[in-house]
């Protein structure tokens, strides 16, 4: 890994580190793993040493697939799951999504986020106001691309965002787990459209094949009596492993069931009203209260590039004809694709954004692979 990430990437070593025997030792400590899965570990090490070059290949990454419930102890299956997850973090680029994706401004704003603050066991909460969220707007405003590019984001910035650095600081131990609140009030027929329906159907497989074990709980809370309905059509597309963490409570059982897992006072003062002090890690700006989300420069520098050129047809699109949109957006037009021979400033190229990070990647060996777990 290149010097200039380690900021961004606070708790990822050089590839010649990662594996000294220290740090395995601190990786099973961290797990308590017995000496049957440390050997696993070993093992998976030596299968996929020629994966060198990714973030995944370490001892405190790959655990995860050691210990992940799908992979039913097979070492076979856990080194096909490492090689696809690879593969696929490639194609989108996630090595370095920290360092060169920059989030919506309106992404920072919506009702989820890491918390400063731990639950009974020490790990981290993250919270997600869903039913106080407007995704449906976000798709209409910026397209699937961006939407998803946003949500594997985040899942890059818990894995090793620099949140960590301070976690390990007060816990003296690496983040191990998450207990996931999802606050379900004001659940509504917007969270269910068609649209969103689609890209949840697209985006359950990887998050749940390529993240795996990584929440403790999930606790759905302030659940409205639409949420039967609701459950019904996200129920398929979750894992067993994962419903079996999973623990419901209507808006009556909710403080109850939060106490049992964390105090109150590390969540926002909107789910914890005259308690709650929670707030956000750095570089997040969850407006807790949500609705529908409000004009942003966003929608300026990032919406053209949904209807924009392709990268193969940069050369034949005229920007000077586009809307007046981009004569004030220098933040995502501010040099030229290396293979355009127009110069002229009136064929602004955007530099970087979800459509070029993703390619089209995202759904790639998942239209029709039923056998990624077997």
């Amino acid at each position: 890994m290149p010097s200039q990430l380690q900021p961004r990437y606070p708790t990822l070593l050089p590839y010649d580190v990662r594996w000294q025997p220290e740090q395995v030792q601190a990786c099973k400590e961290l797990w308590e793993l017995p000496d049957e899965e440390t050997s696993k570990l070993m093992e998976l090490r030596r299968r996929v040493a020629d994966l060198s070059h990714s973030n995944l290949n370490g001892p405190f990454e790959l655990v995860r697939f050691v210990l992940e419930h799908s992979c039913h102890g097979n070492i076979h299956t856990m080194e096909k799951r490492v090689r696809q997850c690879v593969e696929w973090r490639d194609r989108m680029e996630l090595d370095t999504v920290l360092q060169t994706y920059a989030p919506l401004k309106v992404f920072l704003q919506f009702p989820f986020a890491l918390i400063q603050g731990v639950d009974k066991e020490g790990d981290a909460v993250v919270v997600i106001r869903s039913g106080a969220g407007d995704p449906l707007s976000l798709l209409q405003r910026f397209g699937r691309d961006e939407l998803l590019q946003g949500v594997f984001w985040g899942q890059e910035l818990f894995l090793w965002g620099p949140w960590q650095r301070e976690y390990i600081q007060k816990q003296g131990r690496r983040p191990k787990l998450v207990t996931a609140v999802i606050d379900l009030k004001g659940l509504n027929r917007r969270h269910y459209h068609p649209a969103l329906m689609l890209i949840a159907q697209k985006m359950m497989t990887p998050m749940q094949l390529h993240y795996p074990h990584m929440p403790k709980k999930v606790l759905l809370v302030n659940t409205p009596g639409i949420f039967r309905f609701v459950w019904a059509l996200f129920k398929p597309l979750v894992m067993h492993h994962l419903r079996m963490l999973m623990e419901v409570a209507s808006e009556a059982e909710t403080e109850q069931l939060l106490r049992q897992h964390m105090d109150l006072s590390i969540l926002p003062e909107i789910m914890a009203p005259g308690v709650g002090k929670g707030r956000a890690i750095p570089g997040l700006n969850p407006k807790w209260e949500g609705g529908i989300l409000s004009p942003s420069d966003d929608d300026w520098d990032r919406a053209p590039l949904l209807y924009g050129p392709d990268d193969d047809t940069t050369e034949k699109y005229d920007w000077s004809q586009s809307t007046a949109s981009t004569s004030g957006s220098s933040s995502c037009y501010s040099s030229l694709s290396s293979t355009n021979t127009n110069t002229s400033p009136t064929n602004p190229v955007p530099v970087r954004s979800a459509k070029h990070l993703l390619k089209g990647a995202w759904t790639e060996g998942f239209e029709n692979n039923r056998i990624l777990i077997t």
